[in-house]
């Protein structure tokens, strides 16, 4: 952004020649070979401030002299820009899975600072920040934070005003190490894939290490016949970081009840598991991968399963 003042002097008749024009700010000289970005037009008679920033804020008075007599007018610059970041953050306590941090403000630029951000980041993820608490008020700088379990923190803190968001200051030094605790929940998602006969295919989504809360985690899977509801559970542990167990051998299109839980080395999931209703895999499955405007016909007599289709890719399953 760039700003330019005009200054308009004039003379009455008993003098003759014309007004020399002077340039100051807070009433002191403007030295133009200090800063270059400051340039004078004694043609046009202005000041122009080149990319003007919040440092350029002042006074600005223009001199007109003549024969020993001068005048002069002023008018305030006043440039705003987003607030310096935050210093002194500082972690003051870290207990029971709450911590405190407390930081201060420099400058607001001009433009009063309208909130504050705290951001945090894990030893998991060292180079992704989140959002802790957003809509802190400017006149807050000190915040409780509750924290998962089994992680290293650290944090920073944004400051907010009209123009924008200052630059994140500078993390804290102190990291916050959290306990191990068990998991909070158990798998989502948990659903069965029919994809060959004969099998029985469980997926989910994997949790994350942050939401895993204590080192040995794994996945415990349990499944049997819905229709055999008096027998046990057939149960498999799975690594953290395989998300589908296959069973092989299974009858074929039958009803299955499932469970996925999240367990590590301090114990399960403190929520209940959830009991899911999935199948195993469906004789006469076929792709087709390429037709237009065919009749989709199963095989082995059970007759058409759709009509006139145009597709790249499709899987028709047979009626039964």
């Amino acid at each position: 952004m760039s700003v330019t003042y005009r200054c308009t002097a004039g003379t009455d008749t008993l003098l003759d020649g014309v007004p020399e024009i002077e340039w100051r700010k807070d009433d002191e000289r403007i030295n133009y070979g200090k800063d270059i970005r400051f340039r004078k037009d004694s043609v046009e008679n202005t000041l122009t401030i080149q990319n003007a920033s919040t440092q350029d804020t002042g006074l600005y008075t223009c001199v007109a002299k003549l024969a020993g007599d001068r005048d002069t007018a002023s008018a305030q610059l006043i440039v705003e820009d987003v607030p310096d970041p935050p210093i002194d953050v500082t972690l003051t306590s870290c207990d029971n899975r709450v911590a405190q941090l407390s930081w201060r403000l420099i400058s607001e630029n001009y433009s009063p600072v309208v909130q504050f951000i705290i951001q945090y980041n894990t030893s998991f993820n060292p180079d992704t920040w989140r959002n802790a608490k957003t809509q802190l008020p400017r006149d807050r700088f000190f915040q409780r934070i509750t924290l998962s379990p089994y992680a290293n923190y650290s944090f920073r803190v944004i400051a907010v005003n009209l123009i924008g968001q200052s630059k994140p200051s500078i993390p804290t030094v102190k990291v916050c190490q959290m306990p191990p605790d068990v998991p909070h929940h158990n798998p989502k998602g948990v659903c069965t894939l029919n994809v060959k006969p004969k099998t029985l295919v469980i997926s989910w989504q994997l949790v994350s290490p942050e939401e895993q809360n204590a080192p040995g985690f794994y996945y415990l899977v349990k499944w049997r016949r819905h229709e055999l509801a008096e027998q046990d559970f057939h149960e498999k542990i799975v690594s953290e970081d395989i998300n589908t167990l296959t069973i092989e051998n299974q009858p074929i299109y039958k009803e299955y009840e499932i469970y996925v839980l999240s367990i590590n080395e301090v114990g399960e999931a403190v929520s209940p598991p959830r009991m899911v209703l999935g199948f195993s895999g469906e004789d006469g499955l076929c792709e087709i991968i390429s037709f237009t405007g065919a009749q989709v016909y199963g095989g082995r007599n059970r007759g058409a399963v759709g009509p006139t289709l145009t597709a790249s890719r499709l899987s028709v399953h047979y009626e039964r």
